[in-house]
């Protein structure tokens, strides 16, 4: 594979070892075959069946083994789960499918052998989808068909870029539709989870097929509805919560002094951890909703109210009409058309943190002493105005917490024990609409030659609508002038305005301590008796009228639209050993067009959260292609495919080449060997996008970074390449007993990936100081600092304005090398070192990485027993075992394989575990069949520098599925299954220091499940 670009990289001494390799056992195995006598035996039947799948064009005898792993409708239905991305989440060769956050846009996409969900092309009916309208650049899988509708689903396990294009680097997913079914089928389910018994989750769907011998119809529907989120709390235990991620940017919360004031410092609220809001200082602590003090902040848990599993709503709606021909070659007419509409909503968790409300010199205090709050802390913390603490009015030093002004805010708006108001919800909506049309035929009276032209076009919108707080509001509400009905004379302003004074008629005060949780709104007594100026206890509530002027839930529109034609001409050549040589030419067009809309709050940076300055963009990608492919059959027990593939977008091009052979030495023994190149374009978001980046999480100066991340698009990027190849065989042993074991190796150069912020804070910190370069974690090579900045309105550097730059943590201490050793970890930081909190905000781009590698094994071993009196039992093991897992050490800067752990400090890489298998026992006899699955993931260490023990081993998981089913004695064709999902209940190995506790895209964090279905056929 070649690109046409000045960017081009040369080949590494590794991969010519790995080709040679490669050559001599491709030749050797070719060698054998051709050479072997020929030992197949033709047909006294007759000519077989042929078909084609998923990584050829041309058809070919039904019964030849292919590197395609198949689920069909049956396999689909046993498998007894709600969606399409979850049957293929259990997939052994699947590390993820799944690419969300609790609270963003519901992508549900797959993930081969851990090399990314945009490694895998997803095809209906072997045409493709427009990718969601948000960043992720991927098609969501459960978007495609209703599930009754899908036929069977055909997963290419090698690279098909010669075939496919862009994106078939780790393989291709290929779904069929029931297109010829006949009569009514309805099918309806209920699953629901110990947790959660009262709201189970409901499956409908009815799939409908009519015809005659020229014309047919088919037409399915399917419902899918979950009207509860499940929460972390509603499935885990505290302790295991506590493993979370633990954060100071809490509520109650903690209060930076102003410049000038008499108490200077970080003060905490003294309701922190108080059993008067709720506070258990006799147990654990670290799961204490009311937060727990540690130094001179107040701590909590993020776990705490974070959604394991959304509130959802799906609507899938297909019809496929085909009407066959008999004139002028041509022979068939056919038309898909299909509609998706999905619904999540999610919780974001204990409040919202607020991020953006620096001190900012010269402006006044944020808050103010005379915010009710303020006076309740110093009232608390023993300010009582007892005999010698002077007068009231006046002084105000007795109490710990000072009555004074603070320049910094350091909370959240809410907390748990908000209840219900701090669950805040975001949610999302999209719908998916797509059309797909293609005339077959073939030329003149030809048998042998025939064409195929299709146009298909996608479109999904999304509207998302996340919570956040609006800062400009929230900073007028802690001074006392929130409200809607709160106006001044902007020329004017508040302070010069007569009519609008802080807290005062239609100006309210936000309370932003926890004694807003005890407060009584017709309490009109003072705080403290003894102070005539004291406020009142009904000041220091907080109305919800005044929490819903403050917060926003905006509404970014993201449209996506996919536009493709294609034609191709199969037919035959001259005649070999074996049969026919066959061939395919094809041509494509495609056109995928991105928009991406963000609301005007977050164009002016105006959120708490998110405080990133974000703009409308754009992605418009025009892609013209051509292939070929050429099967050889040299001998009766050989052929040979050749494919290659140019494709041209945005001005670079690929050329892709890919090999297969099959070698039949014996009925039942088969050899198969691949080798090919692939290529995956940058997606558009790393092109062209501005949005959320990498966050950071790392410890410095005893706390945790809270900044967020910003991600700027680099179009200098170049696609990344994959070289891949794969040796195999199929042997059935006997009757009943049949092994098939493939090997697999992938080598990626050119990685598209993001600079991470933790790692290149860690390089940065190395001299003992942050420093942080924007030409290493913002732009790209070529584009200057200066450049970037003024492109994308950012600041070089990630700390809040005037904050101190010197890491004082002691050398060698935990991820870090550097350090001056000014601090030894224990006792209070000395002044002028950086913390955690110093950090504002952490800007990134996407670059492209030398290498990844990963390789392994795929085996299946199927054993069946038939009984004499009636009745079959079955075993099969289906496992992926993976060898290497490499890529650079953001550390070391050497290839670095880290197979079997979370992938921390390498970039492109993830958890991969080295083995995950399936195991399933099947006992079928008349009406009644049983299966019992076990899915075993093995562990994986977590390298995450931040946890608490080193070298966490997450894993390993063992999930036992029990499914039962009854062919029910009625005139029409009906089954009654009863399931138990994760029957021992086993939950999913902790990941900590996480929003979750657990790997999504791995794992169902939901627990035991229990599902009743049933099946009705006319």
């Amino acid at each position: 594979m070649s690109f046409s670009s000045e960017s081009g990289q040369l080949r590494s001494r590794h991969r010519s070892v790995r080709y040679k390799a490669l050559a001599s056992a491709v030749a050797a195995a070719c060698a054998a075959a051709v050479a072997a006598p020929s030992l197949a035996q033709e047909s006294a039947a007759g000519p077989q069946e042929t078909v084609r799948v998923t990584g050829s064009y041309i058809e070919r005898a039904a019964d030849r083994p292919t590197p395609v792993a198949i689920l069909d409708q049956v396999e689909i239905q046993a498998q007894q789960r709600v969606s399409i991305a979850e049957v293929v989440r259990d997939m052994p060769q699947v590390t993820s499918a799944n690419t969300t956050a609790n609270w963003e846009a519901a992508t549900n996409s797959i993930n081969l052998r851990g090399l990314g969900s945009r490694s895998t092309l997803v095809l209906l009916n072997g045409q493709r989808m427009t990718i969601d309208a948000n960043a992720g650049s991927a098609v969501d899988v459960n978007n495609l068909a209703p599930q009754i509708m899908v036929e069977r689903m055909e997963l290419l396990l090698d690279g098909a870029s010669a075939l496919y294009g862009s994106d078939a680097v780790a393989g291709v997913a290929n779904f069929i539709t029931r297109d010829r079914f006949e009569g009514f089928e309805f099918n309806m389910s209920s699953q629901w989870a110990d947790t959660q018994t009262d709201t189970p989750e409901i499956v409908a769907s009815g799939i409908f097929g009519t015809g005659d011998d020229d014309s047919h119809l088919v037409l399915a529907v399917e419902l899918q509805r979950r009207d509860d989120k499940l929460q972390e709390e509603d499935r885990f235990s505290n302790e295991r919560i506590a493993n979370g991620l633990i954060t100071a940017l809490w509520n109650p919360g903690s209060y930076l002094a102003a410049p000038g004031a008499d108490v200077p410092g970080w003060h905490v609220d003294p309701l922190c951890n108080s059993a008067e809001i709720g506070g258990t200082p006799d147990q654990n602590e670290i799961w204490d909703p009311a937060g727990f003090r540690s130094g001179p902040f107040c701590r909590g848990l993020l776990s705490l109210q974070r959604t394991n599993t959304p509130e959802f709503s799906n609507l899938l709606a297909m019809a496929v009409y085909t009407q066959d021909f008999d004139f002028g070659g041509l022979e068939t007419f056919r038309v898909e058309a299909g509609f998706a509409r999905a619904d999540s909503q999610s919780s974001f968790g204990t409040g919202v943190p607020l991020l953006a409300l620096p001190a900012v010199s010269g402006a006044g205090p944020i808050l103010p002493a005379s915010n009710p709050g303020v006076y309740d802390a110093w009232y608390r913390s023993g300010g009582e105005g007892s005999p010698g603490g002077g007068t009231l009015d006046t002084d105000y030093t007795n109490g710990t917490f000072p009555y004074q002004d603070f320049g910094r805010i350091f909370s959240r708006q809410l907390s748990p024990l908000d209840g219900d108001a701090a669950s805040l919800d975001s949610s999302t909506v999209q719908n998916t609409y797509r059309i797909s049309a293609s005339l077959e035929g073939v030329f003149g009276d030809s048998d042998s030659w025939d064409w195929r032209v299709n146009g298909t076009f996608s479109q999904n919108d999304q509207k998302n609508n996340p919570n956040d707080t609006i800062t400009d509001r929230y900073m007028r509400a802690v001074q006392g002038f929130g409200g809607p009905a709160c106006k001044w004379n902007f020329v004017q302003g508040a302070l010069n305005d007569p009519n609008v004074a802080p807290g005062v008629g239609s100006c309210q005060y936000w309370n932003p301590f926890a004694s807003r949780l005890i407060a009584d709104p017709t309490d009109l007594s003072p705080i403290n008796p003894n102070d005539p100026n004291s406020p009142t206890q009904n000041q220091l509530y907080n109305s919800p009228q005044l929490l819903d002027w403050m917060m926003f839930g905006g509404q970014n529109l993201n449209e996506s639209r996919f536009t493709a034609f294609e034609g191709i001409i199969t037919g035959e050549l001259w005649e070999m050993g074996g049969g026919a040589t066959g061939i395919a030419l094809g041509a494509q067009y495609r056109k995928q067009e991105l928009e991406i809309g963000v609301d005007p709050i977050q164009k002016d940076g105006g959120l708490g959260f998110s405080p990133q300055i974000l703009r409308d963009w754009q992605s418009n990608r025009d892609t013209d292609a051509v292939f070929a492919e050429l099967v050889m059959f040299p001998s009766e027990t050989f052929e040979i495919d050749l494919a290659v593939r140019w494709e041209e977008t945005l001005g670079l091009s690929s050329t892709d080449p890919k090999v297969s052979m099959l070698w039949t030495p014996t009925d039942s023994l088969f050899f198969r060997a691949t080798a090919g190149s692939s290529f995956r374009l940058a997606s558009e978001n790393q092109l062209f996008g501005i949005g959320p980046g990498s966050v950071g999480r790392d410890t410095i100066g005893g706390e945790v970074t809270q900044a967020v991340g910003i991600a700027v698009g680099n179009p200098a990027i170049i696609p990344e390449e994959s070289d891949n190849w794969t040796l195999g065989f199929t042997w059935d042993v006997t009757d009943n007993l049949t092994l098939d074991l493939t090997y697999w190796d992938y080598e990626f150069t050119n990685l598209v990936t993001s600079t991470d912020a933790e790692d290149t804070l860690r390089a940065d910190l190395l001299d003992g100081y942050v420093n942080w370069d924007v030409a290493a974690d913002g732009p790209s090579p070529g584009v200057t600092s200066a450049a970037f900045i003024a492109a994308n309105a950012v600041s070089p550097h990630p700390l809040f304005p005037g904050r101190p730059n010197e890491f004082c943590d002691p050398t060698g201490s935990e991820y870090v090398p550097g350090g001056t050793g000014r601090w030894d970890g224990v006792s209070p930081l000395p002044t002028g070192c950086v913390t955690g909190f110093d950090f504002e905000i952490f800007r990134s781009s996407w670059i492209n990485q030398n290498v990844v590698l990963t390789n392994g094994y795929d085996l299946t071993i199927d054993w069946r027993k038939d009984f004499s009196g009636g009745g079959m039992f079955g075993a099969r093991f289906m496992g992926a075992f993976t060898e290497e897992y490499a890529g650079i050490s953001s550390v070391t800067g050497q290839v670095t394989d880290v197979v079997g752990t979370t992938g921390d400090g390498v970039a492109g890489i993830g958890t991969n575990p080295d083995l995950r298998a399936n195991t399933m026992f099947t006992y079928a006899k008349g009406a009644h069949n049983f299966r019992a699955t076990l899915r075993y993931t093995a562990g994986s260490i977590n390298l995450d520098p931040n946890i608490l023990e080193a070298a966490f081993d997450e894993g390993p998981y063992n999930q036992w599925d029990l499914v039962y089913g009854w062919d029910l004695p009625l005139d029409n064709p009906a089954t009654l299954t009863f399931s138990v999902i994760n029957a021992t209940d086993e939950e999913p190995p902790l990941d900590p220091n996480g929003l979750i506790t657990y790997n999504a895209g791995l794992y169902d964090g939901r627990g035991r499940l229990f599902r009743l279905q049933w099946v009705q056929g006319f």
